[in-house]
């Protein structure tokens, strides 16, 4: 089933706050972190929160988490995740995966 996806970009601040990231989302041609520095991110799909995307199924990959691990104090924040779960999808012409979702 292909529906639409709605991004959030967002990282946990402390107990209780959730922020948006300082960079954006994207696809890319792999289910791995930081492919904008990898050489795996795929141009022009750059997506902030509220930014949707076309989302065409789901796979698994390397588990990604919203956390800050150099703040004390998340790891009990009720906005935390952690998934494995990647959603393949298309943008702007360009097909790719999106970090993980829920």
């Amino acid at each position: 089933m292909v529906v639409t996806a709605t991004v959030q970009n967002k990282h946990l601040e402390g107990a209780t706050g959730l922020g948006e990231d300082s960079t954006p989302a994207y696809l890319s041609t792999v289910t791995q972190p930081r492919c904008a520095s990898n050489g795996c991110k795929i141009g022009s799909t750059d997506m902030w929160s509220g930014d949707t995307f076309t989302a065409l199924c789901w796979t698994t990959g390397v588990l990604m988490t919203n956390e800050n691990r150099n703040i004390p104090g998340d790891d009990s924040n009720p906005h935390r995740v952690d998934s494995d779960r990647w959603l393949k999808g298309t943008r702007n012409s360009s097909t790719g995966s999106s970090a993980p979702s829920t």
